[in-house]
């Protein structure tokens, strides 16, 4: 009996133990998945705080890549830079420019460093605007540093081989090198390596200006399909370590990998001082490299477990990178373990029944020291942190930054409404019903502080449950200044800062969405192109600070007549555009062309000065005139300038054959630039009779172009073309030296003192232009021709229009010696204003007067007046179109100087023209 007693015992003892080691155990398990899934939870967490900073930095990229973008397409003359010339230093020993030090009127909160290769000095326009382009994005710079204060650089790289980084740091700390394009945050941009022109992050590489180990986000920059640089910001790898640092990760380590198995950011293997990059293989345990080969080997959902490590991987958003956490499983059961004391398993024995229920319990020690430890975690946070019942709308508990967040007490907080934290969209208080509305992510929204402000906030919202009560955990972070700054940065981006209208960029986008709904709408729209008359004249002769207000009273005078849907932008300088969307009938547009023609011919009040300027309007209309906003734009500019030649102050609509003329002006262009450099110009020569002793007195050069596909063209036909597009310079110049190597044959021809002159017309860019000036000095002086032996032709609408610097480059070559023809006066208004200012040396008369001369006309009269007048100034008098005998003879009684016409000879080639050097030229006139 005793023995089966004890049997009995000894079993009923065995099967308390084995219930025992059964509950351990599965305790243990529960543990052990328990502590997997926060470690799950710690790596997602991260995952959003590593996506968050990243994504600011790559909105911040776009930002500045708008930016850039839209001062190209808003600004086309430059200022900026001739300004800045003082603090520019040039090096010629390594070849590169660099900002040296800040003068007046600049300060180093205005701009930034700005270094490259080679000299400063004489390069392209564009290469100017581009970098004033650059210096322009300084005040956006500084906003994106002040607001990433994790980004080591902030700049912008041209390939034009300069780099500016804003704001400014000393011009010891960097230097443009040969290398700069050839690094990937450059390489990467390019249109070769990225068709999309998508922004990117560049792999792990060393700084160049010794930085250390650092990656990029940058994005590529275009403004009329042309590529022009890169915006990009730098942050170095020790920056990266801190995104991965998890004070609640008491196991395992944390890193980063991008697509290139370069370490971005681990524990110990990342430095910003190493001199190379870690790689993927260096962070994993030994022997586990053996079996993994790429981060895609580790999955994402479950923790792989190989060779006593536990890993798993996560993709961070919107780049190439992957967060990775190993663990070592030993470690995970030392943690459990140590977790697991003595007196739990007492406490099994004791509540065995209880435990057979619940598989598992905590202890009342270990319950109380989760809450401490929770307690002091929240307490201590200082991020604003909230518990509330969405049922009760009552705040469950709150940390204390988020009563000094909100303005109340810790008490006053348990006995609010927690609805009354927060505003609506309209600033005013949220119902009861708001709350269980609420669900888990992130938000946007208003919080009410104490003092009766109110802050905008994002929040994090996090649903808790227990069996009893479902309860809802926020973070609140403050983002007013953010936001602030942000907008300020969208203003810059989308806004013309003179006017406040709607600049380029906005305008595009808000057309193409526009068309969007019109197309699905089946609705019609029309785009109105304006450009002013008379505003250069304006801006030339009164100065920028009257034309920058010319423009504000246009800009208010065309938005009063518009309707609150119509659009009205300035695409930049005196060009607006008006959007009139949902029109009923193509006449709503031309009612709205003839109201804002009418108020802008009416005259401005600007300061002391009436101010009258008119404007030139092109209407296009969707779908009719293209179907996307760049094709009703362009359409519309074509247009304008349709009604401009067509006399100004009106409107035209657009007809497919105006882009035909377009195309073939646009086709011309690429031709002069080819003619420039493969020399299909030559010169004719017409002789200048001295009508005294009916010999050549000297000839004008005369640019003919034999062009590939249409033959021999007249200057008529392309000059202008030429003008706008700037090849005029590198044409005029080769003019001039093939004009002068005509003269320098002539030189032994005849006595110095009767030695034929060489006439050559001065374009409207070498007027205004001290660089253009100083090359044509430089052109005389090496041909070794007498400078009195050159006549330079200018007409009066070139020197009217920039007169202070036709007069001080005039005043430069007159003092060498050269002579100065005004040409074709008397025709339109001619002034005498420049007769008496400029050192006009010839007078030429226009065609126009000598064609009705010997008809005893108005002309002859005229005529005769303005020989006696440049006779008493002391001018030679020329007179051109000279055709027949009896304009010959009346030319000759009055006194004229030279005659120039077919009835002499037409244009010569300059073999026959050095025939003519001893010839007496007879013609017979009426009275012979």
């Amino acid at each position: 009996m005793k023995l089966g007693a004890t049997a009995g015992r000894l079993a009923a003892l065995l099967i308390i133990l084995i219930a025992c080691v059964v509950l351990i155990l599965l305790d243990y398990r529960e543990r052990t998945r328990n502590y997997y899934q926060s470690m799950q939870v710690e790596l997602q967490q991260t995952q959003k705080n590593v996506s968050a900073s990243t994504r600011r930095i790559m909105e911040h990229i776009a930002i500045l890549r708008r930016a850039a973008e839209s001062y190209f397409l808003n600004h086309h003359e430059d200022h900026l830079y001739s300004e800045l010339s003082a603090n520019i230093a040039y090096d010629s020993t390594r070849s590169l420019f660099a900002m040296d030090t800040l003068q007046p009127p600049f300060s180093t909160d205005q701009v930034g460093n700005l270094t490259g290769l080679g000299d400063i000095q004489g390069r392209q326009p564009d290469y100017y605007r581009e970098m004033e382009m650059a210096l322009s994005l300084t005040p956006i710079f500084r906003a994106t540093k002040e607001n990433l204060p994790e980004s080591n650089w902030v700049y912008y790289i041209s390939q034009n081989r300069f780099l500016y980084i804003a704001p400014w740091i000393g011009s010891d700390k960097f230097a443009y090198t040969n290398e700069s394009l050839s690094l990937e945050f450059f390489t990467m941009a390019l249109p070769y390596h990225n068709p999309e022109r998508t922004p990117f992050w560049t792999r792990v590489y060393v700084d160049e200006f010794g930085e250390g180990l650092m990656v990029t986000a940058a994005a590529p920059i275009y403004a009329n399909e042309v590529f022009h640089g890169a915006v990009a910001i730098d942050i170095t790898l020790d920056v990266l370590k801190g995104f991965v640092r998890s004070p609640n990760l008491s196991a395992g380590e944390l890193f980063i990998v991008n697509q290139s198995h370069q370490l971005l950011a681990h524990p110990t293997l990342t430095s910003s001082h190493a001199k190379t990059a870690a790689t993927f293989p260096e962070a994993l345990p030994k022997g586990v490299d053996n079996f993994i080969s790429h981060p895609k080997d580790i999955p994402t959902d479950t923790f792989l477990e190989i060779k006593g490590y536990a890993l798993i991987r996560t993709n961070i958003d919107e780049t190439p990178w992957y967060l990775l956490l190993s663990v070592e499983q030993s470690a995970i059961r030392s943690a459990i373990i140590e977790q697991m004391t003595p007196e739990m398993a007492l406490a099994a024995l004791i509540v065995l029944f209880a435990a057979l229920i619940q598989r598992y319990f905590l202890t009342a020690g270990q319950l109380e020291s989760s809450q401490r430890r929770y307690r002091q975690m929240f307490e201590h946070c200082d991020a604003v942190q909230i518990i509330l019942d969405p049922l009760n709308n009552k705040v469950i508990d709150a940390n204390p930054a988020a009563c000094d967040f909100f303005g109340f007490s810790s008490e006053m907080m348990g006995n609010i409404s927690a609805s009354r934290l927060f505003l609506s969209e309209n600033n005013e208080m949220l119902d009861e019903s708001w709350l269980p509305s609420l669900q888990s992510g992130k938000t946007v929204i208003a919080a009410r502080r104490g003092d009766n402000r109110s802050s905008l906030v994002e929040m994090y919202v996090s649903e808790v449950k227990d069996r009893a009560s479902s309860y809802l955990y926020l973070i609140v972070h403050d983002i007013t200044d953010r936001k602030r700054s942000e907008e300020q940065i969208r203003l810059q981006a989308y806004y013309d800062p003179l006017t406040r209208l709607p600049n380029r960029s906005y305008l595009f986008e808000h057309l193409n969405s526009l068309i969007a709904s019109h197309k699905r709408e089946h609705a019609r729209l029309a785009v109105l192109f304006i450009d002013l008359d008379r505003f250069k004249q304006v801006n030339d002769n009164l100065g920028h600070g009257v034309g920058d207000k010319l423009l504000q009273q246009v800009s208010n005078r065309l938005k009063s007549r518009l309707r609150e849907s119509d659009m009205l932008a300035r695409l930049g300088g005196d060009e607006f555009t008006v959007v009139l969307p949902h029109l009923r009938e193509e006449t709503d547009a031309i009612h709205v062309a003839k109201i804002l023609l009418q108020q802008l011919a009416e005259s401005f009040s600007v300061g002391d000065y009436e101010l009258n300027i008119g404007a030139s309007i092109g209407v296009t209309l969707f779908p009719k005139d293209g179907e996307d906003a760049s094709t009703l734009i362009k359409n519309a500019d074509i247009a304008m300038y349709k009604a401009k030649d067509n006399g100004r102050n009106q409107y035209r609509f657009f007809e497919e054959r105006m882009n035909e003329a377009a195309a073939s002006r646009l086709m011309l262009e690429g031709d002069i630039r080819e003619a420039t450099q493969n020399e299909q110009f030559h010169l004719e020569f017409q002789p200048i009779i001295d009508l005294k002793n009916m010999r050549l007195a000297g000839a004008e050069a005369l640019l003919r172009w034999l062009h590939p596909r249409f033959g021999e063209l007249h200057p008529r036909e392309f000059m202008s073309i030429a003008e706008e597009t700037g090849n005029i310079v590198q044409i005029s110049e080769w003019l001039l030296k093939n004009a002068l190597n005509l003269a320098a044959e002539w030189q032994y021809s005849r006595p110095a003192d009767q030695q034929p002159f060489i006439a050559v017309n001065m374009s409207r860019r070498q007027l205004i232009n001290s660089q253009h000036i100083k090359r044509w000095r430089d052109i005389i002086r090496q041909s070794e021709v007498p400078p009195g032996s050159l006549v330079l032709e200018l007409t009066e609408h070139n020197l009217l229009n920039e007169f202070e610097e036709s007069r001080r480059s005039l005043m430069e070559l007159h003092h060498m010696g050269v002579r100065l023809s005004l040409d074709d006066y008397g025709h339109g208004a001619s002034s005498l204003t420049l007769l008496k200012e400029l050192p006009i040396s010839m007078l030429k008369l226009d065609g126009l007067l000598i064609r009705n001369l010997g008809r005893k006309t108005k002309e002859e009269v005229l005529m005769d007046a303005l020989v006696k007048m440049g006779r008493a100034m002391d001018m030679k008098i020329v007179a051109e179109g000279v055709e027949t005998p009896q304009q010959l003879a009346v030319l000759r009684e009055s006194g004229c100087d030279y005659g120039q016409g077919y009835l002499f000879s037409p244009p010569a080639q300059p073999r026959e023209l050095s025939m003519m050097l001893e010839k007496v030229f007879s013609v017979q006139t009426q009275d012979d």
